[in-house]
C-alpha cells in the first residue's frame, strides 16, 4: 500500500474498514476457501502487466487468451485474491467463449469444450481465435459489496500470486479474484 492510499484509509474512519473486515470473513467462511489476500495498488499492476503478456501466447493450439473477468474485476475499488480446494462450488459455465471477429465458434463449460463445426472451418481460415474467459456466475451472499465480479486468475497469474502470498504451488489449489465496490 503506498503512503497516500494508507493515509487515505486512516482518514476514512472505522466504518469503511469495518466493512472490509466483514468481507473478508464472509469470503472466508465458504466452503472451499482456503485464505482470503487483499491485493494492493502494486499488486493489481504487476497482475495487469502479467495478464496483458499472457494475451500474447496461444494457448493449447485454440487461440489468444483474453480474461475479461479478471480485467474486470481489477477495475472495481477492492479486489481479494481467494485461494481455493476442490470442495470449492464454482457454477455453471459458459466459462469461456471462443470467438473471431464477432462470430462465437465454440464455448467452454462444465462439460468441457463445445465446438460449433461449420462456422470453426470458415472462421479458421480467417485468422486466430480469441479465447475469452468470462467472470463467473458465483452467486456469493457477500454483506455491502457492490458490483462484484469473480474471476479465474490465468496459469501465470495463480503462479504469481501463490509465490507472494507464500501458498502452496499445487495443482489442486486455484486462484480466483474477487473484485468489488463498497
Amino acid at each position: 500500500m503506498t503512503p497516500i492510499e494508507k493515509y487515505i484509509r486512516s482518514s476514512l474512519g472505522d466504518h469503511i474498514v469495518v466493512r472490509e473486515q466483514l468481507i473478508m470473513e464472509a469470503l472466508k467462511n465458504i466452503r472451499g476457501v482456503l485464505e482470503v489476500r487483499l491485493l494492493d495498488r502494486s499488486d493489481r499492476e504487476t497482475i495487469s502487466r502479467i495478464e496483458r503478456r499472457y494475451t500474447k501466447n496461444i494457448i493449447k493450439g485454440i487461440g489468444r487468451p483474453r480474461n475479461l473477468g479478471v480485467e474486470e474485476s481489477l477495475k472495481r475499488e477492492y479486489v481479494v485474491v481467494i485461494f481455493t480446494t476442490p470442495e470449492f462450488e464454482w457454477s455453471k459455465g459458459p466459462y469461456a467463449v471462443i470467438k473471431l471477429g464477432e462470430h462465437i465458434i465454440g464455448i467452454i463449460d462444465e462439460n468441457g469444450l463445445k465446438l460449433i463445426p461449420d462456422r470453426l472451418r470458415t472462421a479458421l481460415r480467417r485468422g486466430i481465435p480469441e479465447v475469452v474467459f468470462l467472470p463467473l456466475n458465483v452467486k456469493l451472499k457477500i454483506p455491502a459489496a457492490r458490483n462484484l465480479v469473480v474471476a479465474p486468475t490465468s496459469p501465470p497469474t495463480d503462479k504469481y500470486l501463490k509465490k507472494k502470498f507464500k501458498v502452496k504451488n499445487r495443482r489442486d489449489i486455484g486462484t480466483m479474484l474477487i473484485g468489488f465496490d463498497l
